[in-house]
């Protein structure tokens, strides 16, 4: 009898845990808020997150939207998320909101430096105020002037790139030009941003082309990582957030694998950003001042709707002075130059980004030119006859519409970010559905790029859809939303007109000496989506040289 009248209370106590559990895990009262929305069955405490495991985040929207319509809801774990279907809708959203969706997950393990890069950088920054000062900061950098000065620089790693191609040319031998792009990239970021040579293209074995490979395996490692489908420590704290306090300090003592590798990355770029930034230092107290090398320049006539009319918008920044440049700018209302944390999360994430968006959208470029042997001609004819030797200019960019159609749709069907997602500040009403304050809001870019109701022919890479006056471009709809590559907003990607300068650039240098020659069984490309799409293995060729060298 007594020992009966001890374990009853503990058996009561268990069962009542293991039922609280089991109820919590079905999420109702969340389900019962979105009760409305149609949306995919979730899965007992695992929500939908499943299926981003099977399937990949860019294939879970496409089979969602056409099944659902304009717009549904589905379980990121215990976090309900709406999808809008809708691209007028949804960009009227990217234009209105500005609060970045708080992704439960392997992020809010980080601690230390690691946090304090993920929090204060352009893309990871919540702070309204601070998040309008350090763009305004970054802008001067991508204005048409500071374009223009930078062409020689971008001109010269091309033409790196096209010496290396050459060699597997000669020899017959077939390369990953994913990553060829991707060092290639790298070099652009040193040179432009930073005034230094990474020494990315070398190939020579030496000390150098060591120590660049492992910046460029860092680079790759960080974005292999997805945020929304992570397992291990990551994963657990996405399905119980509230356990995030204890797992931080255990997943920093025991890492899971992936974490690991990633965590080695993370230290090896800020390794080469600290040198960086501590060189940008030495050079502001050699020269005893702040503010980097201006160039007075009228580029109002270039100068894109989207960037607000700064005075500071109309000077050109000499190349490789961002750090200088940041380290002169201030925040507007309190008058204090930027701190060094927000200074070095700016050049890391310009680092990343510059790094992989870039090599993304030539390898994805390449592919669909390789693919389509008729599109890759008239590219090579407008190359020819607008840029058939020498550097190439801005100007000469502006009479190629085909190079910047045939780069427009790769990023149709391979976007850098295939879903963009944000935060509801307020109470709301969308497409006749109630969306409370605080609910993540994703708009589905990728299924946008890839709709029959937008696009004729829409898994067809056509680059004339992109030039007026054709009937490729006739046979589309002009909805406001149909492409957002680099998204929109407040939010939208600040270094877009650099990236589209660079892959056009390199673009004419490449492919006005080479052909390629997909290796077999790439067709269709195998694709991957953890942060950024990108080739799951590579794009592999072999370059053919047009003519006799």
């Amino acid at each position: 009898m007594l020992g009966d009248s001890v374990m009853s209370p503990a058996w009561t106590a268990g069962l009542l845990i293991v039922a609280t559990i089991a109820i919590w895990g079905f999420h109702p009262l969340a389900r019962w808020r979105y009760r409305s929305f149609r949306g995919p069955q979730p899965l007992w405490l695992l929500g939908n997150l499943v299926d981003f495991v099977r399937k990949g985040t860019h294939k879970v929207f496409l089979d969602w939207n056409a099944k659902y319509g304009s717009i549904y809801m589905f379980m990121m774990g215990p976090n309900p998320v709406v999808v809008v279907n809708e691209p007028e809708v949804g960009r009227a959203l990217l234009l209105s909101s500005d609060q970045r969706m708080n992704f439960r997950g392997a992020a809010e393990l980080l601690s230390g430096d690691d946090k304090a890069m993920q929090a204060n950088n352009l893309a990871g920054l919540n702070d309204k105020e601070r998040h309008r000062d350090l763009k305004n900061a970054w802008l001067p950098m991508f204005n048409s002037a500071s374009l223009g000065m930078s062409t020689e620089l971008i001109n010269r790693s091309a033409e790196h790139l096209c010496t290396n191609l050459a060699g597997y040319a000669r020899q017959g031998k077939e390369t990953n030009v994913w990553r060829d792009f991707g060092r290639m990239t790298m070099d652009v970021v040193g040179s432009v941003a930073f005034g230094v040579d990474f020494h990315t293209q070398e190939n020579d074995g030496s000390k150098n082309s060591e120590e660049a490979q492992r910046l460029v395996e860092a680079s790759a490692q960080i974005f292999s990582e997805n945020p929304i489908a992570r397992v291990g420590w990551g994963g657990l704290v996405t399905l119980f957030p509230f356990l995030t306090p204890i797992v931080r300090p255990i997943s920093q003592r025991f890492p899971d694998p992936a974490a690991y590798r990633t965590s080695q990355a993370r230290k090896k770029l800020r390794s080469v950003v600290g040198q960086l930034m501590k060189d940008a230092r030495s050079a502001q107290a050699a020269e005893g001042k702040v503010a980097p090398l201006k160039v007075d320049v009228d580029v109002s006539a270039g100068q894109q709707a989207a960037e607000p009319a700064a005075p500071r918008q109309r000077k050109a920044l000499a190349p490789g002075s961002f750090l200088k440049h940041m380290l002169g700018s201030k925040h507007i209302a309190s008058d204090q130059h930027f701190s060094d944390i927000e200074i070095t999360a700016q050049a890391f994430i310009f680092l990343l980004a510059g790094y992989e968006t870039t090599a993304n959208t030539l390898a994805f470029t390449t592919y669909c030119l390789a693919t389509n042997p008729e599109k890759a001609a008239k590219l090579m004819q407008e190359i020819d006859r607008e840029a058939g030797q020498g550097e190439i200019s801005l100007e000469q960019l502006r009479g190629m519409p085909y190079t910047e159609a045939c780069v427009k749709e790769a990023l149709r069907l391979f976007p850098p970010v295939t879903a963009l997602a944000r935060q509801a500040q307020q109470d709301t009403v969308i497409l006749g559905h109630h969306v409370p304050k605080g609910a993540g809001i994703m708009v589905p870019v990728l299924a946008f790029h890839h709709s029959p109701e937008i696009y004729r022919n829409p898994e067809a890479y056509v680059p004339e859809r992109w030039m007026e006056g054709t009937p490729e471009y006739a046979q589309d709809s002009q909805v406001q939303g149909k492409w957002m590559p680099f998204g929109d907003g407040t939010r939208v990607c600040v270094g877009q007109r650099l990236a589209l300068m660079e892959a056009k650039v390199a673009l004419a240098h490449v492919f006005r000496r080479f052909s390629f020659k997909l290796s077999p069984g790439q067709v269709p490309l195998d694709v991957v989506c953890p942060l950024l799409m990108k080739p799951t293995t590579g794009v592999f060729v072999t370059p053919m040289l047009r003519n006799e060298e």
